[in-house]
C-alpha cells in the first residue's frame, strides 16, 4: 500500500510539474516547452533565439529522461521476483548499502548489509584514537564541535558517541562541559553491567543456578590460592571479621555485611584486584536478586562454624582443605536457600 501511494504521488507531481509545461507541435511532431513556443515561432533577436534554442535542448533532454522513467514506472511488473529486483535497484540508486554477491539470487534478503547508526562509526573512530595512544590518561578530550568538523558528521552523532564512552567509564565529564580521559578500572566495568545482570537474574531462573555454580568454582580456587599467599596481617584481618560476625549474631544486616566481608577478605589475599572485583560483583549481583534473607534458628552459628573451618585451613596453609571447606560452605548455603525458595547472597 505504501509503495502504491508513493507511485501515485510520483505520477501526480510528474504530470503537474513536468508534463504540463510541454506540448507537441503539429508541424514537426516535436515536443517543446510551452513557455518557449511563442519566442521560438516568432519575435526576439538573434541572440535571444540562440539562448532560447539552448534552453529548449536542455529542457527537451530533461523531459525525455523524465518521461522514460515515468513510463517505466507505469509498466506492470512481470512477477514478484522482478518486482523485488526493481525495488533493490531503486534502493541502490538512492545510495543505500547493498551487496550483490555473484551467484546470489537478488530476491532474497541475504544480500542486504545491516545499516549501522552513525554514532557507532564515530565511536569506532574514537576508540581507534584512544587505543593508538593519541590521548594520554587525564588529558582533556576534544570538544564536540572539533570532533564534528574532524569527522565530517553532525554534533548529535558525536555527542552520542561521547556519552557511550562516558558510560563505559573511559571519559569523565567535568563541570558538565569538559571531558577528560580516565583510566578504566575492572571494578567500574563490572559495576556498569550490574543492572543488566540483575535484570537477567530476575527474568531467567537458570541464570541463577549458573551464577551460583560459577561462584562455587571460582571461590574454591581463590581459597586454594589464598592459603598459599596469605600473610600474617591477612590472617589477623580475617580473624577480626570472624569476631565481628560473632558480635552481630542478633543483627541480621550487620551479620550479612560481615559474612560478605569474609569472602572479600579471602579474595584480597590473592593480591589481584581483578579477583577482588569479581567476588564483590558476584556477591552484589546475588544480593540484588534475593533481598529477603531466610532466617532460621541457629543459622548464624552454622555459618560461623563453617567460616571457622575455612579460616583454620588458611591459617595452617592447607590449600586443599581451604578449597574443600569453602566449597562445602557455599554448596550448603545454596541448597538451604533453594529449599526455602530464597537465597542469601552473603553466604
Amino acid at each position: 500500500m505504501r509503495r502504491c501511494a508513493q507511485r501515485a504521488a510520483s505520477d501526480f507531481w510528474y504530470e503537474r510539474m513536468v508534463a504540463r509545461p510541454f506540448l507537441v507541435c503539429k508541424d514537426d511532431n516535436k515536443t517543446i516547452p510551452r513557455k518557449f513556443d511563442k519566442m521560438w515561432n516568432g519575435g526576439g533577436s538573434h541572440i535571444a533565439r540562440c539562448v532560447s534554442g539552448f534552453r529548449l535542448i536542455v529542457a527537451s533532454l530533461i523531459h525525455r529522461r523524465g518521461r522514460s522513467r515515468f513510463e517505466e514506472r507505469r509498466q506492470p511488473s512481470s512477477g514478484p521476483v522482478n518486482a523485488r529486483k526493481q525495488h533493490l535497484v531503486r534502493r541502490r540508486e538512492r545510495g543505500q548499502r547493498l551487496t550483490t554477491a555473484k551467484g546470489v539470487d537478488m530476491s532474497t534478503e541475504s544480500e542486504l548489509i545491516p545499516r549501522r547508526r552513525l554514532y557507532q562509526d564515530v565511536l569506532d573512530r574514537l576508540l581507534t584514537m584512544l587505543n593508538s595512544g593519541e590521548f594520554a590518561i587525564g588529558s582533556e578530550f576534544p570538544p564536540e564541535r572539533e570532533l564534528s568538523e574532524r569527522f565530517g558528521v553532525g554534533r548529535p552523532a558525536v555527542r552520542e558517541a561521547l556519552s557511550t564512552l562516558e558510560h563505559l567509564g573511559i571519559l569523565k565529564v567535568v563541570n558538565g562541559k569538559k571531558s577528560r580521559l580516565v583510566a578504566p578500572t575492572f571494578e567500574g566495568l563490572l559495576a556498569q553491567i550490574g543492572i543488566s545482570v540483575g535484570y537477567l537474574l530476575n527474568t531467567n531462573d537458570s541464570a541463577l543456578t549458573q551464577l551460583t555454580d560459577a561462584r562455587s568454582t571460582y571461590e574454591a580456587g581463590i581459597a586454594w590460592q589464598a592459603a598459599n599467599l596469605a600473610t600474617e596481617k591477612d590472617i589477623d584481618h580475617l580473624r577480626g571479621i570472624l569476631d565481628e560476625m560473632k558480635a552481630a549474631r542478633d543483627n541480621p544486616i550487620a551479620f550479612s555485611a560481615a559474612d560478605m566481608a569474609f569472602h572479600v577478605a579471602i579474595a584480597e589475599m590473592t593480591k589481584n584486584p581483578i579477583t577482588v572485583s569479581i567476588v564483590k560483583s558476584l556477591l552484589d549481583w546475588l544480593m540484588t536478586r534475593y533481598r529477603e534473607l531466610v532466617r532460621a534458628p541457629g543459622l548464624e552459628e552454622v555459618t560461623i562454624a563453617e567460616h571457622e573451618t575455612v579460616f583454620e585451613a588458611i591459617k595452617r596453609r592447607d590449600s586443599n582443605a581451604a578449597a574443600s571447606e569453602i566449597l562445602r560452605h557455599i554448596k550448603r548455603a545454596d541448597g538451604r536457600f533453594r529449599r526455602a525458595g530464597d537465597f542469601n547472597a552473603g553466604d
